[in-house]
């Protein structure tokens, strides 16, 4: 097993157990759950921080370890959609986070800008044989 390998074996795992406490627990609790763990000032920054390292690394990993990169692309496409459907049933929520980013889009461009160089790539990718 490589490195990336491993690193998508834990984030699994804590995900399907988070998702799985998340939902089995009484919704009151889940809430004081989320607001313990972020009632100190700077934990989003930390928490910011944490996931683009992760970020910089599986990418890292996968650039080492060679891609396929129409499945990669797809995967990044599959992840946009599943957030997208996660937030459907919420317009609200949709609403005040479209809402959040323009009024602040310092706080987005980190992530915008991601999004943007793998759209990108992705682009360059697909077109570049045809050219």
């Amino acid at each position: 097993m490589n490195a990336l390998e491993i690193i998508l074996v834990i984030i699994l795992i804590w995900g399907v157990i988070k998702l799985t406490l998340f939902y089995s627990l009484n919704r009151k609790f889940a809430m004081k759950w989320l607001n313990f763990v972020f009632r100190k000032k700077g934990v989003e920054k930390i928490y910011m921080l944490l996931e683009l390292v992760l970020l910089i690394a599986l990418m890292f990993f996968l650039i080492i370890r060679g891609f396929d990169a129409i499945s990669s692309i797809t995967a990044f496409f599959i992840g946009l959609l599943v957030m997208g459907l996660y937030l459907l049933p919420y317009p609200k929520e949709m609403k005040a986070l479209g809402k959040a980013i323009i009024e602040h889009p310092e706080r987005a461009w980190l992530s915008t800008l991601i999004m943007m160089v793998l759209m990108i790539w992705a682009l360059y990718v697909l077109i570049s044989p045809l050219i």
